[in-house]
């Protein structure tokens, strides 16, 4: 889905006269909450959540949480709902065998960095990946869903985006209120420019930590002085054509898609003809990349991204509160 215009517009009419609508989800996400029965399993549980629709940069920050805890030896698995997948799970992805269209396309990529489950339910997702040998488990998004307990939540905001228009869809882009999301952080992690003096705003909530996407230098290297046609269908695609102008490579020719967007044929057959006629690369992100029929992978290269932190030690402290024990392979 594309965001409408007027979900950054505080003063737009269109989100005064959707409040109403905007109440009504607040009122059925609250009784969700209220009788929900909340599952609490005997591993913790580390939810990377946000407050905000869209991309965040969330599956990046899970990435870089599960690989660390890898490293100190622990068994961790990922939960994720399987956003775009027809499969329901408890599932455990097989990123040589499962499709975008199965299991999602985050899933596909979180399996590439460890175990990774999608299930509706996230009890029995949760019970599943603890019975297969689970010591840690992270939940990819999932903050407003009371179904499973969280040892601790972070809160992932892009800060160039911010809030938008800070009402609650559909009036605007919020999943609830921000007083109730930041209710249940222990850590915000800021993406990007805090271009709305969020970090000031939100001081002595909870710690407050800075974090980048950047693209991996082989990747940036492997097409310096070649024409590049970008696309992407993600949260905020304008970000991934701005960090390869940033970069400096020679983008000639750009287009968004929605994001979570399941190319189609005609739309491959387009973007091919465009780069033939321009003699430019087809360039994507790893998720679209993994959303990309088979046959048409081999033309297309791809920008991954990971996240560089600016309180990498503080972060990785404040983690480990979570777990039980230092674990050393």
């Amino acid at each position: 889905m594309k965001a409408p215009l007027f979900w950054k517009n505080k003063n737009s009419l269109y989100g005064v006269l959707l409040s109403p609508f905007g109440a009504l989800y607040r009122l059925i996400t609250s009784q969700r909450e209220r009788f929900t029965i909340t599952t609490k399993i005997r591993i913790p549980v580390i939810c990377v959540g946000n407050i905000v629709l869209g991309g965040t940069g969330k599956t990046p920050i899970t990435i870089m949480i599960a690989s660390a805890l890898k490293e100190q030896g622990f068994n961790v698995h990922i939960l994720s709902r399987g956003y775009g997948g027809k499969l329901k799970g408890p599932l455990l992805v097989d990123p040589f065998y499962h499709t975008a269209q199965e299991v999602g396309d985050e899933p596909l990529l979180l399996a590439q960095a460890t175990s990774t489950w999608i299930s509706k339910n996230k009890a029995e997702g949760a019970k599943a990946a603890t019975q297969a040998g689970a010591e840690i488990l992270i939940l990819d998004d999932g903050l407003q869903n009371p179904s499973l307990y969280k040892n601790f939540s972070i809160i992932v905001v892009n800060g160039e985006y911010g809030l938008g228009n800070e009402r609650v869809f559909p009036a605007g882009p919020l999943r609830e209120t921000v007083e109730s999301g930041l209710k249940k952080a222990n850590i915000i992690m800021i993406m990007g420019k805090d271009n709305h003096s969020l970090e000031k705003r939100w001081q002595g909530i909870c710690p407050i930590f800075h974090g980048d996407l950047d693209p991996y230098i082989n990747d940036i290297q492997a097409l310096k002085n070649k024409p590049i046609y970008a696309f992407a269908g993600i949260g905020h695609p304008e970000k991934f054509f701005a960090m390869l102008h940033n970069y400096g490579l020679h983008v000639i020719a750009e287009k968004a898609f929605p994001d979570h967007y399941s190319f189609k044929s005609r739309d491959l057959d387009k973007l091919r003809a465009h780069a033939d006629q321009l003699k430019a690369q087809l360039v994507t992100t790893e998720k679209d990349f993994l959303r990309l029929p088979h046959d048409m992978r081999q033309k297309v290269k791809i920008i991954r991204a990971h996240v560089t932190l600016k309180e990498k030690n503080l972060f990785s402290n404040l983690i480990h509160k979570v777990v039980p024990h230092e674990k050393k392979n």
